[in-house]
């Protein structure tokens, strides 16, 4: 397991996308920072969402959408199951195989900004002195 927790949002890529992708999380309700947890089981065509068209096809290339065909998730956190499934990580591909290439998570869409900072305790300054000192 490596990288962070993958959220609904979080962006995809495809190397024959002509545009960026996107997850959409169905397979759980569960809530990470405010958003569905992805899990393996977010695999199919409705899941990764490209807007853009397929360049495998260099003639009236037919839009991503129709064309995707996902296989199943790899590189997941093993060892973390939301709902029986195991979580995706930002390290986490699937292979579509119309094009035989893998589609990786470019933003988990994870953001690590703290709503609220802890006071922090007053450190007491530490003067030395050191003498001779006349009086």
């Amino acid at each position: 397991m490596a990288g962070e927790f993958v959220i609904n949002g979080a962006k995809l890529e495809c190397s024959l996308c002509s545009t960026e992708g996107k997850l959409t999380v169905t397979s759980t309700p569960v809530m990470l920072q405010d958003k569905t947890w992805a899990t393996e089981a977010d695999n199919t065509k409705q899941n990764l969402v490209f807007e853009g068209v397929c360049k495998k096809f260099k003639k009236n290339p037919p839009p991503c959408k129709s064309v995707i065909a996902p296989t199943s998730w790899q590189n997941n956190a093993n060892g973390v199951e939301i709902d029986d499934q195991i979580a995706l990580v930002e390290g986490s591909t699937i292979k579509c195989s119309t094009g035989n290439v893998d589609i990786t998570i470019t933003d988990t869409m994870q953001k690590d900004e703290p709503t609220e900072l802890p006071d922090i305790p007053e450190i007491p300054k530490i003067i030395k002195l050191e003498g001779p000192f006349e009086v």
